[in-house]
């Protein structure tokens, strides 16, 4: 009783299948003289499962947004610095994706999308 309860539940949430991803890339860029700058990387979702936002720069505040909602919020002012950031939400074939950021140095933006096996 209890393995056919959980064949159903997994086959209705499915499972993230880390062997489908799509990779988008994109750079932080703070010119000269500025202490920080806002830097934005967005797409739409290719299909439905997780995306992970990866900011390999000192940001102080990275925001990762679904269809323009809050998903995932990181702030680091007045903590110690960190120079690699990883936050993640679920998303929908489809949806807007959006990671902004309060970057302080240049470097590298990432959005990972990782599909479900559930066949949505």
């Amino acid at each position: 009783m209890l393995k056919s309860l959980l064949q159903m539940l997994i086959s209705k949430i499915g499972v993230l299948d880390t062997g489908t991803f799509s990779l988008i890339t994109g750079n932080a860029v703070v010119p000269n003289g500025l202490e920080a700058k806002e830097n934005r990387l967005s797409c739409v979702a290719p299909f439905s499962g997780y995306v992970v936002a990866t900011v390999k720069c000192k940001a102080r505040v990275v925001d990762l947004m679904v269809n323009s909602n809050t998903f995932t919020q990181s702030v680091t002012f007045g903590m110690a610095e960190l120079i690699y950031q990883s936050i993640q939400a679920p998303c929908s074939k489809g949806d807007a994706v959006e990671v902004a950021l309060l970057a302080q140095t240049n470097g590298p933006i990432e959005l990972k999308f990782f599909a479900i096996n559930n066949g949505k």
